[in-house]
């Protein structure tokens, strides 16, 4: 079964008139939040939705975006080049440069005499490097086994693999996986990357650039130091600053004391001007080094990148965080406000994820002034610090209350229907909002397999403990009695089967002894198997126990919260269920 759109939309559309939605699709500041969420849904539903390729006309439009922010960071001219230049705005550059500098300068401890030294050099940069889960140049597969030992040595320079020889001489293991792998398949010198599309959303794709295997690995060495460094210097943990951010964003929303700030094309619009002219030499060496200095778009045209680096490159994300929370640190010094960011307490006034940023109200005109001098481009249909919504890290608060939408990207495979099936029906039930016109008809692109409350969108139909499922045949029958009488409940789920290898069934041609022990030691075996990506899902039928199964997150369901539930599953369900 598939289902369209257009079909998706009219659909929901029914359910939400009929719940006393006033029809507007464009801001409504003022409106009670059910009127807003009802909007935000009706938006998002079929924002991302996609056939499973771009068009050729979206290809289009995504190539010449990514041009066209490749000429901008061309043109940006660098401070020391403009020929006016205010006072205000040479101090503010001044601040973020200082900080940059301070920020790639860390103390050594008292070995050295409490000096600072450069956060980059071969030997961190080499310890801190990985081979990523995604496609590189010459690489057989997307595995780090296939990178490390069955794929060309691939890389944009002769220097970059002379230091990769380098730190690999004094690592025995290493060195010996190396030279089988380079005796087999060699080592190849590529000028560029090469540039793809991935879908973004039904009106535009991305661009990401696939990298060669050397310079993706050293490129997430740098971008690990950094991110490493980001905590240390502005309390700044990319694994958790997402829920940082909502906060500040959720807050701002109620009473208006933060803003929230979004940057268009901001990976691909870091220039390479701006980054030489921001950071110390030996820091910008490395980056210099480690990128690719051209791409090679899909029709085979070679094209110099004037940005530091794109989507797909290891640091660029840690990277223009970095810059980001440079200048918000700057913008506040200048206005006396103090920058708080604290690893221990988790406490910020500021947060910056990527080119998510969230600032004091009393900075956002300044900030953003800011950016736009450095040669980004502040996206004010996405930036906010009037009125009562406020939006960051993919958490939209409107008056205090999450008024995000669920975006459907497909509606092809049964999983597709179940995920958008479970948001939708969350979705429902926190805001009392009726959808089931929408969800009856989603319901036939699966089987009924009821699971918990906490598993996943595609484990199965999660209802409450009233619909557990009892199984009167088969060998579960005498396993569940038991469990039962344990305060357990037992269920049958979708288990996603990922692809992999096992190498312990490989002769020794195919895989060496040693690149397979390097594997091991990253972490990246299991039980003798190396995970592969794919582009299909499959999953498998099996059976677990919960003694959780009430529990949403780490909340008891109440009885009556229960029997709403209940009652939704139960009327939206077909007879064949």
């Amino acid at each position: 079964m598939q289902l369209t759109a257009d079909v998706l939309v009219t659909l929901l559309e029914s359910d939400l008139y009929a719940s006393g939605w006033n029809g507007s699709t464009t801001s409504d500041l003022g409106c009670p939040p059910s009127q807003y969420a009802m909007r935000s849904l009706r938006n998002s539903i079929t924002k991302k939705f996609h056939g499973g390729e771009l068009s050729a006309d979206l290809k289009r439009l995504t190539l010449d975006l990514f041009l066209e922010s490749n000429a901008t960071c061309e043109k940006y001219i660098p401070f020391g080049q403009r020929d006016q230049v205010q006072s205000w705005d040479l101090e503010l550059y001044n601040d973020v440069r200082e900080i940059i500098h301070r920020f790639c300068m860390a103390p050594h401890g008292e070995d050295f005499g409490g000096l600072n030294f450069p956060i980059l050099d071969l030997h961190s940069i080499f310890l801190n490097g990985n081979h990523g889960p995604g496609a590189s140049i010459g690489a057989k597969e997307s595995s780090f086994y296939a990178k490390l030992s069955e794929s060309p040595l691939t890389a944009t320079s002769d220097l970059l693999i002379a230091h990769y020889d380098e730190a690999t001489r004094k690592l025995p293991l290493w060195r010996a996986s190396e030279a089988k792998r380079r005796a087999k398949y060699g080592i190849r010198v590529c000028s560029s990357s090469r540039l793809n599309f991935v879908e973004k959303s039904a009106k535009i794709g991305r661009t990401i650039c696939t990298e060669p295997i050397l310079n993706m690995f050293f490129q997430l060495g740098i971008g690990e130091i950094i991110r490493q460094r980001l905590e240390v210097y502005f309390g700044i943990n990319l694994s958790t600053q997402p829920s940082t951010n909502a906060h500040l964003a959720h807050f701002g929303s109620t009473i208006g004391g933060f803003s929230t700030i979004d940057l268009k094309s901001a990976s691909d619009t870091i220039s390479l001007s701006l980054v030489r002219d921001l950071f110390p030499p030996e820091f910008f060496r490395w980056l210099e080094l480690c990128r690719s200095p051209e791409t090679a778009l899909p029709s085979g045209e070679v094209v110099q990148l004037h940005m530091i680096s794109s989507m797909g490159n290891g640091f660029t994300f840690p990277l223009q965080t970095l810059i980001f929370a440079a200048v918000v640190k700057a913008v506040y010094s200048q206005l006396g406000l103090q920058a708080t960011g604290s690893k221990r307490t988790g406490t910020q006034n500021f947060g910056v994820y990527g080119d998510d940023i969230v600032v004091d109200t009393r900075a956002y005109h300044r900030v953003c002034y800011a950016l736009s001098m450095l040669g980004f481009t502040v996206n004010l249909d996405k930036s906010f610090y009037i009125g009562d919504f406020r939006e960051s890290c993919g958490e939209d608060y409107y008056l205090g209350h999450d008024v995000r939408g669920i975006y459907v990207e497909q509606l092809r495979s049964e999983l597709d229907f179940l995920s958008a099936f479970n948001r939708l029906v969350r979705w429902s039930l926190t805001w009392g909002i009726p959808l089931d016109s929408t969800l009856s008809v989603l319901r036939k692109g699966f089987r009924y397999l009821p699971v918990p409350l906490d598993v996943g969108d595609i484990a199965g139909v999660r209802v409450p403990s009233c619909l557990a499922p009892v199984y009167e045949h088969g060998n579960l029958v005498k396993s569940q009695a038991a469990a039962r009488k344990a305060g357990l409940h037992v269920y049958k789920y979708n288990k996603v089967i990922q692809r992999s290898r096992d190498l312990t069934r490989e002769g020794a041609s195919e895989a060496t002894c040693e690149g397979a022990l390097l594997t091991l030691l990253a972490d990246r075996l299991k039980n003798g198997r190396v995970l592969l990506r794919s582009n299909t899902v499959k999953t498998i039928t099996k059976i677990a126990v919960t003694p959780r199964w009430d529990y949403d997150g780490n909340r008891l369901l109440t009885e009556p919260e229960a029997k709403i539930w209940q009652d939704l599953i139960l009327r939206v369900l077909s007879p064949a269920s």
